[in-house]
């Protein structure tokens, strides 16, 4: 079991196994089932895991949000900023760069 276990921390990982399960074993010799080897990691290269539509960049989901959040909010600008978790001065900036005017201004 321990040859056939993939290692990516080398001597150490291997070493920290050893330790831990001779801490918890109830023997002085390690029998296969005292022995806990943690779960092998999955490389992470966008396996299935998609944080954004496909085909949609973050600054266009970031500026999808903020029209959404001005739609739910029937056109308020605070309500919206509360809605986001932003100040209305961080809405402000980010309605400027999408193009989107302040009536204030």
């Amino acid at each position: 079991m321990l040859v056939n276990h993939h290692w990516p921390g080398n001597v150490r990982e291997l070493q920290n196994v050893v330790e831990r399960s001779a801490a918890l074993a109830s023997h002085s010799v390690l029998e296969l089932p005292e022995i806990h080897l943690d779960a092998p990691r999955v490389k992470s290269n966008n396996s299935g895991i998609n944080f954004l539509p496909e085909g949609m960049t973050l600054e266009q989901w970031e500026d999808e949000m903020i029209r959404e959040a001005l739609r739910r909010a029937n056109g308020n600008k605070s309500h919206a900023a509360r809605l986001l978790g932003l100040s209305r001065n961080a809405l402000r900036y980010r309605l400027s760069k999408i193009g989107i005017a302040d009536e204030g201004e």
